[in-house]
């Protein structure tokens, strides 16, 4: 059985390699680096610092056969326009990633549909960082022993 926590750990692995060569702008003097990868949350250090860029994976909820994960992309811009462009286009790269890949992990399978995974931008955004986020969905391969009842099929016939 897969547990959220290993699915998580994993989508953060697998997050990691699809940003590793993209980066974006920091807060402080105009550098940029390639966004952290963050399970569950982002440490907090203080009202006026910021973690951005990141991409924070989430587990949102999980059935017998799906998980839910939502990934949170944050990201910062001085010129308070394109920060929210860079939030939507990070997401973009990994669910284009995530699609590429099918399967995660060889046990996550990415469901990719017309409509899902949708990606979400709140109309209110703590300028000047942005976020977005996008909601995922993953069969979860597990193998199921049952029991043949063989007496059972050979006498229906």
């Amino acid at each position: 059985m897969i547990s959220p926590k290993w699915a998580v750990d994993e989508l953060v692995k697998f997050v990691e390699q699809s940003v590793q060569h993209t980066k974006m702008d920091v807060q402080r003097g105009g550098d940029e680096r390639v966004p952290s990868v963050y399970a569950d949350s982002a440490p907090f250090t203080s009202p006026t610092e910021s973690h951005a860029p990141l991409i924070v994976v989430r587990f949102i909820s999980d059935t017998p056969s799906r998980m839910t994960i939502k990934l949170i992309a944050g990201t910062y811009a001085d010129d308070k326009k394109s920060g929210w462009e860079d939030a939507v286009t990070i997401l973009r790269k990994i669910r284009a990633d995530l699609g590429r890949a099918g399967v995660i992990a060889s046990r996550l399978h990415f469901v990719q549909t017309d409509d899902s995974p949708k990606i979400d931008l709140p109309e209110e955004q703590p300028v000047p960082n942005y976020m977005a986020s996008m909601t995922c969905d993953f069969e979860v391969a597990s193998q199921v022993k049952r029991e043949i009842n063989w007496e059972e099929i050979m006498n229906d016939n």
